[in-house]
């Protein structure tokens, strides 16, 4: 029997079901005496349609999850520790299936949008029929010279995914101007069958500019992450984490459960912001302290002022940049090996970026970076560093977080400050040359 049919039997049957209940019992003590009991019907019904609703979503969330099917170079695989986000993925899953438009994920940098869009792949990708990952590689600046560099950056991420050209069986000419390359992708994207989900991480404001070609994709529901909320699609405002949530990050990553006062303190210091709190208890967990002697060491490097440090949370009284904040609390204590590296390594694709198997395992970067004659010691250091959290370290292979690419920029490499020193806007984060998120 068709579903539609149905859902029209459920509503007759509710509505049989309320007109009895109201000619037989007598009037509810609860019902208002300006209420007539048939006035209250459609409410009645919207409330058990809404009902049927959230059931049927939570029955889903128990079925098991098909793995969702790639068009184009996968994400990264997320890591065990990631904290779910359930109710906020429903409310993502429910604005994509009504808007006309791209939703876009936004927030501010290190706040977690990449792994929301992930869990979003990872939980209802299969129920699409393909899905598409891209990553742009968009420079957050309010500098106007940089909005032509953020549309070809857009742009490139159609364009210069091989598994996405090889599947589609896109062919460019040598005179092909980028635009003209990205209307060839587009165009092939368009004939696919629905359903399908394209997912652009870390896409600039110049994608505005894209929203005449991206309306071709009639059978795709696109959603995209940006720092900035983008002219002409909806923004789906991505928060940081509940105390209680935020507080389980801290543990999970730290390596035990606690109750120490303390964490609640140094997370609610920081504005619950997520990648703060990873670097925070990688630290602790490597030094080996408690997090009362954490507390006490930021304490002592005036690092735990609430009125100082707000990241550009949404309703702060002050706005902090992100890197900066990041350089007065970490960065705390890295040798020069260990410098060496992350100034290599912040110059390398970020985490968020789809890249071939063995283009960043330790032999490769160790060739790469002429460490052969101590390659023992630099493998060490680099396993140090991903215990840190300074990088991550996904199927063997390390790169840097999008923001501590930025940081590392900042600090370490030399007239990075100088050449990418534009103010940013949103989350203000100050002095990175390309940053992702």
């Amino acid at each position: 029997m068709p579903r539609t049919l149905l859902k029209i039997l459920f509503l007759l049957l509710a509505l049989c079901l309320v007109l009895i209940w109201a000619k037989v019992f007598p009037r509810p003590a609860w019902l208002p005496a300006e209420i007539e009991p048939w006035t209250a019907i459609p409410s009645i019904l919207l409330a058990i349609v809404q009902w049927r609703e959230e059931l049927l979503e939570k029955a889903r969330d128990l079925a098991p999850h098909p793995a969702p099917k790639y068009l184009a170079t996968p994400p990264s695989e997320l890591t065990s520790g990631v904290i779910p986000r359930p109710y906020e993925l429903r409310d993502l899953r429910r604005q994509l299936r009504h808007s006309t438009k791209p939703v876009v994920i936004c927030g501010i940098g290190g706040l977690g949008k990449t792994t929301f869009a992930q869990l979003y792949c990872q939980r209802f990708g299969g129920s699409y029929r393909q899905v598409v990952w891209l990553s742009a590689s968009a420079v957050f600046s309010g500098a106007s010279i940089r909005e032509s560099d953020n549309a070809e950056y857009f742009l490139r991420a159609f364009i210069e995914d091989r598994t996405l050209l090889s599947k589609l069986n896109v062919v460019f000419e040598d005179r092909d101007t980028a635009k003209e390359r990205f209307d060839k992708v587009i165009a092939r994207l368009a004939d696919e069958e629905g359903p399908m989900l394209l997912v652009v991480d870390n896409a600039p404001e110049a994608a505005a500019r894209f929203t005449t070609e991206l309306s071709r994709l009639k059978n795709w529901r696109i959603l995209l992450t940006s720092r900035d909320e983008i002219h002409n699609m909806d923004c789906y405002r991505l928060d940081v984490l509940p105390p209680q949530r935020a507080a389980q990050l801290f543990c999970n990553i730290y390596g035990e459960r606690s109750t120490d006062p303390a964490i609640d303190t140094v997370i609610r210091a920081y504005g619950y912001h997520t990648l703060t709190i990873e670097l925070l208890a990688a630290y602790a967990r490597e030094k080996n302290i408690q997090p009362s002697e954490l507390q006490n060491e930021l304490e002592a490097r005036g690092l735990l002022q609430l009125d100082a440090l707000h990241l550009g949370l949404p309703n702060a009284p002050k706005m902090q940049s992100l890197s900066e904040h990041l350089l007065q609390t970490f960065l705390l204590e890295l040798d020069e090996n260990e410098q060496e590296i992350m100034r290599y390594m912040c110059l390398l694709p970020p985490s968020n970026t789809p890249l071939e198997p063995g283009l960043m395992s330790e032999n490769f970067l160790c060739t790469l970076f002429g460490k052969e004659a101590d390659k023992v010691a630099f493998q060490n250091t680099l396993r140090s560093l991903a215990r840190l959290h300074w990088l991550v370290k996904e199927a063997g292979e390390f790169r840097c977080h999008p923001v501590v690419a930025e940081t590392a920029k900042v600090q370490l490499v030399t007239g990075c400050g100088e050449l990418c020193g534009a103010d940013r806007k949103g989350d203000g984060v100050a002095g990175a040359g390309y940053g992702h998120e």
